[in-house]
C-alpha cells in the first residue's frame, strides 16, 4: 500500500511538473509573439518616419496629449527583464529613421548636431554603466526621461526638410492642430474637474491627478505652438491666427504652470529687444490688447482665476523645497569624489534624498541642469551649455528667426523648474532646421530663408 501511495505521489509530481513546463512554454511563446509584434510595429514606424517625417511629429503630439490622463501608459511587452512602453517604440523608430536619413540624405552635420550627439553619447555611456551597476530595469527606467530628449532632437535635425515641400505650412499646420487639441483638452478638464490651483488635486477613477488643467509638458508644447502660429502668420491669415491663438493663450494662463509662464515671459522679452522700433511699438499695443482679451476670457471661464494666479505666483514653498533638494543631491554627488563630479553617477542610481520635512523621497529633482550634472557630471553639463549656445547661434543666423529664438529661450528657462520633455524637442529641432533652410545662398546674394514666408529655396544640401 505504501508503495502504491508513493507511485501515485510521484505521478502527481510528474503531472504538476509537466503542467508547469507547459505553462512556461506557453509563456515563452506568448512573449515571442509580443516581441515579434513590437518588432513589426517598430519597423513599420521606422519606414513611415523616413518617408513621412511629419508622421513622427503627429505621434509626438499624441504622446503629449495623453500625459494628463495617462502619465504612465501600460507596457507593450517585456524584453530581457525591461518593460517596453509606447514611447520607447516611438523614439527607437525615430532613431532608426535618423540613421537611415543620415545615410541616404546629403544633410551635413554641423556644430549643433555634433554637440547634441556628444550629449547623447555621454548619456549612453551612463546608461551602460547603470546596466552594469544597477541592473537593466532600473537603468533604463531612469534613462528614458533624459536620453529621449537629445535623440528626438537629433532625429529632427537628420531630416532634409528642404525636400519636404512648404516647410512653413508643415510647421504651421502641426502647431495649429496640436495647439487646438491641447486647448480643447484644457477646456474639457476645466469644465469637468474645475480649474485647480498648483497645490490642488482631483480624483479620477480612484487615481489622483493634478488639479491644473494641463501638466507642465503640455503647457510648454502649447506655448511653442502659439509662438510658431504667430511667427508664421501672414497678413492675410492674421485674423484666423488670432482666432486660434487667443483660446490657446487662455488655456495657457488657466493652466497656472508657473515655470512655463515665466519661461514665456522671458522669451517675449528677448523677442521684444530683438525687434526693430516699429515692431516694438506694435508689439506693445498688440501685447497689451491681447493680454486684456485673454485675461477677460480667463475670468469668464473661472471668476477666481486672478486670485489663483496671484496665489500661485506668491507661493514659494514648492520652489524652496526644490532648491533644497538640488542642494542635497549636488552635495551628495560631490562627496562621492572627483570621478562622480566629472562624469556623474550611472543611470539607475536614483534621486534619493531627504525633503524639507525630513522624509526620504526618490522622485526626480525637477531641474534639467541638475539632472544632467548628476548623471553625466561637469563634462556633460558643459556639453549641455555648449548645446544651448549652439541653438542660439543657429537661430541667430537668419534675419527673421523670432520663432526659433523664443522657442529655444522658453525651453532653456523651463529647464530650471522641470526636465526638458522629449515631446517638445521635435518642433524645436524642426524649427531650427527650417529657419536655417537649405545650404547657404550664392555668395553676394542675400539670405532668403525666412520664417513667416514661403520664399524657401530648394537646395540639394541641407545643413543640420
Amino acid at each position: 500500500m505504501c508503495r502504491s501511495m508513493c507511485v501515485r505521489s510521484q505521478r502527481r509530481r510528474e503531472r504538476t511538473g509537466d503542467a508547469h513546463m507547459s505553462d512556461q512554454v506557453v509563456g515563452l511563446l506568448w512573449e515571442g509573439v509580443q516581441a515579434a509584434g513590437a518588432l513589426t510595429l517598430l519597423v513599420a514606424l521606422m519606414g513611415a518616419f523616413v518617408r513621412w517625417p511629419m508622421a513622427a511629429m503627429v505621434f509626438l503630439s499624441l504622446s503629449v496629449l495623453v500625459l494628463w490622463e495617462w502619465p504612465a501608459p501600460p507596457a507593450l511587452v517585456s524584453v530581457g527583464g525591461a518593460a517596453v512602453y509606447p514611447n520607447d517604440v516611438l523614439v527607437i523608430a525615430m532613431v532608426g529613421a535618423a540613421g537611415i536619413n543620415l545615410i541616404r540624405n546629403t544633410v551635413r552635420r554641423g556644430a549643433l548636431f555634433n554637440v547634441a550627439a556628444l550629449v547623447t553619447l555621454l548619456l549612453l555611456v551612463s546608461l551602460l554603466r547603470g546596466i552594469s551597476d544597477n541592473g537593466v530595469g532600473s537603468a533604463i527606467n531612469e534613462a528614458r526621461s533624459i536620453l529621449f530628449v537629445p535623440l528626438v532632437f537629433l532625429w529632427a535635425l537628420s531630416v532634409d526638410w528642404s525636400q519636404r515641400g512648404d516647410k512653413d505650412r508643415l510647421l504651421r499646420v502641426w502647431s495649429v492642430a496640436t495647439g487646438i487639441a491641447l486647448t480643447t483638452l484644457g477646456f474639457y478638464h476645466a469644465i469637468r474637474y474645475g480649474v485647480g490651483a498648483a497645490d490642488e488635486f482631483v480624483d479620477v477613477g480612484g487615481e489622483t491627478h493634478s488639479g491644473r488643467i494641463l501638466v507642465s509638458a503640455q503647457a510648454l508644447v502649447l506655448a511653442m505652438c502659439i509662438f510658431v502660429v504667430v511667427a508664421t502668420a501672414t497678413q492675410r491669415h492674421w485674423a484666423r491666427s488670432a482666432l486660434a491663438v487667443v483660446p490657446m493663450a487662455v488655456v495657457l494662463v488657466l493652466s497656472q504652470q508657473r515655470s512655463v509662464l515665466v519661461a514665456v515671459a522671458v522669451a517675449l522679452v528677448v523677442a521684444f529687444f530683438r525687434a526693430g522700433l516699429v515692431k516694438k511699438v506694435q508689439a506693445l499695443f498688440l501685447g497689451v490688447a491681447a493680454g486684456i482679451v485673454v485675461l477677460v476670457i480667463a475670468v469668464f471661464v473661472d471668476g477666481n482665476v486672478t486670485s489663483k494666479l496671484l496665489q500661485s505666483a506668491s507661493s514659494a514653498g514648492t520652489y524652496e523645497g526644490r532648491t533644497a533638494a538640488w542642494s542635497s543631491l549636488i552635495d551628495a554627488s560631490v562627496e562621492q569624489g572627483l570621478p562622480t563630479i566629472l562624469f556623474g553617477a550611472s543611470m539607475g542610481s536614483g534621486w534619493r534624498r531627504l525633503d524639507e520635512d525630513g522624509v526620504w523621497v526618490e522622485y526626480s529633482p525637477h531641474n534639467w541642469y541638475v539632472s544632467i550634472y548628476l548623471r553625466i557630471g561637469l563634462v556633460g553639463l558643459i556639453a549641455l551649455v555648449v548645446w544651448c549656445f549652439a541653438m542660439f547661434a543657429r537661430a541667430l543666423r537668419r534675419d527673421a528667426n523670432a520663432a526659433a529664438i523664443v522657442v529655444a529661450v522658453t525651453l532653456i528657462v523651463f529647464g530650471w523648474g522641470y526636465s526638458w520633455p522629449f515631446q517638445a524637442m521635435g518642433v524645436l529641432g524642426m524649427l531650427l532646421a527650417v529657419t536655417t533652410g537649405a545650404s547657404d545662398p550664392t555668395p553676394g546674394k542675400p539670405r532668403e530663408s525666412k520664417i513667416g514666408s514661403s520664399s524657401y529655396r530648394r537646395q540639394p544640401i541641407a545643413r543640420s
